[in-house]
Order: C-alpha cells, then sequence, then structure tokens
C-alpha cells in the first residue's frame, strides 16, 4: 500500500487556497478553493482529507505519547487512512495499557472499540498523541517485578582525556595531561568496576585507581 506524502509545494497550495476557517471545541472545518488546487494539479481529495479535524497521514509515524496526562515517551503508532488510530499489544505494553489480545488478522483495531469514553487525540504539528483512558484501560502491574528483565552479560570502557600546553615568555613551556580510565563488567546480577587515572605533569608520571 502507498501512503500520501504531501511535498511542500502541496503544503503551500493548500494553505494559499485556504478561504475560510470554522473553529469549534470538538473540531477545526477547512474549506478550500478547488480552482486554486486543480490548476496546481492537486487532487481534491487532498483538500478533502486535510478539511477535517488534524490528523496523521496514513501509515506509520514516531510520536510522543502522553497517557491522562502522564508522557510515555516516544512510541510508533499506526494510523489508518481516515487518519485513526489503530492499536495492537505492543502498543497498548509500551504505552502502559493492558493488552487486548488483538489478532494480527485486524487490519486496524479501535480503542474506542473496547473502551467507548477513551478520548484520543492526534497533535499531528508536534509529532504528539494525547489518550485519555478509563482506569480499566491502564496496566497497573507495568511496574512489576515480573517485567524487569535480570541478568545477562555487558562490557563497558569509559574513558576522558585532557591536556594543555601552557607557554610564557621568558620561561619553558608546561605541558599536562590527564586520562580518566574506567573498565566494567556486568555478568548475571553482578556488577564489577575498575576506575584508573593517569597524569602526566611535564613527563612525571603519576597512576592512581
Amino acid at each position: 500500500m502507498k501512503y500520501l506524502k504531501l511535498p511542500l509545494y502541496i503544503k503551500t497550495a493548500l494553505y494559499c487556497s485556504l478561504a475560510t476557517t470554522t473553529f469549534s471545541a470538538l473540531a477545526e472545518e477547512l474549506n478550500f478553493d478547488m480552482g486554486i488546487l486543480t490548476s496546481r494539479g492537486i487532487s481534491p481529495n487532498v483538500a478533502q482529507y486535510f478539511s477535517r479535524a488534524p490528523r496523521f497521514l496514513p501509515g506509520s509515524h514516531t510520536v510522543m505519547v502522553k497517557i491522562n496526562g502522564v508522557n510515555r515517551g516516544s512510541l510508533v503508532a499506526r494510523f489508518d487512512t481516515e487518519g485513526q488510530l489503530c492499536v495492537d499489544d505492543d502498543f497498548l505494553s509500551a504505552s502502559g495499557l493492558v493488552p487486548l489480545n488483538i489478532s494480527a488478522k485486524e487490519t486496524c483495531h479501535s480503542l474506542q472499540e473496547d473502551y467507548p469514553s477513551a478520548i484520543i487525540t492526534p497533535l499531528p504539528n508536534s509529532e504528539s498523541l494525547e489518550l485519555f483512558v478509563p482506569a480499566q484501560a491502564l496496566d497497573n502491574n507495568l511496574l512489576s517485578l515480573n517485567n524487569v528483565i535480570k541478568g545477562g552479560t555487558a562490557g563497558l570502557f569509559n574513558y576522558n582525556l585532557y591536556a594543555s600546553r601552557s607557554e610564557s615568555s621568558g620561561s619553558d613551556s608546561r605541558n599536562y595531561a590527564q586520562a580518566n580510565l574506567e573498565a566494567g563488567l556486568n555478568f548475571a546480577e553482578w556488577t564489577l568496576r575498575s576506575r584508573y587515572m593517569l597524569t602526566n605533569n611535564d613527563g612525571e608520571y603519576r597512576t592512581d585507581s
């Protein structure tokens, strides 16, 4: 399936063809001059799509998600051809909502099918999405220890280097260099760290650990 992408000239034409704007508490309705759009080779369907409330273009978008006023971070959200949010269990789990065992065969599952009182507000201008859902939709076990992944093996190496050279008239130059090193290993539930500081002050070396 090919999704609609708007080049800059189309967005400009839409803006220029805007005739009247009516604001309401629930939606924003826009009327475009179809003659201007047609003269620029733009399908009237584009204007029809944007004539209703703000919404995302069809496809997947990376958005900042807020649930009941709480930021849930940056997630990938999918929208259908009408700009409706399509949820799956991966999105629900990542956003802190109770998974609904949604079938993979569903092309677009609406959250409002399960929670009719849910309010979904797409904010494409800020690449964000706000949801207000009932309490039973929230996953209270999200921070449970059962959801914490433990163990694994990892290594790390951090360093911080600094060097300076100072010179003044009638005196020798001075050189100074310092290196802060940290090596570490995570194994199972063990954490090992070793830190070193190496300094060179005009040829005098020193090591601290």
